[in-house]
């Protein structure tokens, strides 16, 4: 008599997984992009914590790679463009915005600080709102009114904005004849002034 393993046998892979898979797939997606274009302060717009706030990871650096992966798909990018603009936020108004972030000034977050004492957060403008991702307002003993602001990454926003705008990711090598140092320069000036210079570039010998 022989007895039978309380082991199951994993299924076959077959079309049922693969649709099981791609739902899967597409949830995250549907989540993440939810997130990304439409989350909290600090999430939209930055795919380590879309990544978080979609439950993809758990810890900031798999979610740093999580993120990254999502916005190499082309159907997230896809469904990113389409809900910004089901939204009403165009890439220019996207832009705009990253800007705002990006480019902000100590004298903005004085300006929020002021506001949030005075009670005049309303009459703030537009762009200094958008740097503000919240607030803590604190009383001490003394009756001492404290206000500490919270702003969106600055450095995330630079990096997301000259990615959209094309500034980074070029690499250029120049070499000489058939991959080796580079012996002579011409450089030729525009007219009026055209002429040739010949820069010949030294040598250097390894002892």
């Amino acid at each position: 008599m022989t007895r039978k393993s309380g082991k199951k046998k994993p299924g076959p892979k077959g079309p049922h997984n693969a649709k099981v898979r791609g739902r899967r797939l597409q949830l995250r997606r549907v989540k993440f992009v939810r997130a990304y274009v439409a989350g909290a302060g600090g999430v939209t717009g930055n795919a380590r914590a879309a990544a978080l706030a979609a439950g993809l990871a758990t810890t900031e650096n798999s979610a740093g790679v999580r993120g990254h992966l999502m916005l190499r798909d082309p159907v997230v990018v896809e469904m990113i463009e389409r809900r910004m603009l089901a939204i009403g936020s165009t890439k220019e108004r996207f832009l705009e915005e990253l800007g705002r972030v990006a480019f902000l000034t100590a004298n903005q977050i004085h300006e929020v600080e002021q506001a949030f004492l005075k009670g005049r957060v309303e009459e703030l403008d537009d762009a200094t709102q958008s740097i503000v991702s919240g607030a803590e307002v604190t009383h001490d003993r003394l009756g001492v009114v404290r206000v500490k602001v919270h702003t969106h990454d600055k450095l995330a926003a630079m990096a997301l904005l000259a990615k959209m705008n094309g500034w980074v990711g070029l690499r250029v090598e120049v070499t000489g004849r058939n991959g080796g140092p580079i012996e002579n320069v011409l450089f030729v000036l525009p007219a009026p002034t055209r002429r040739v210079v010949d820069v010949t570039a030294k040598r250097l010998e390894t002892p």
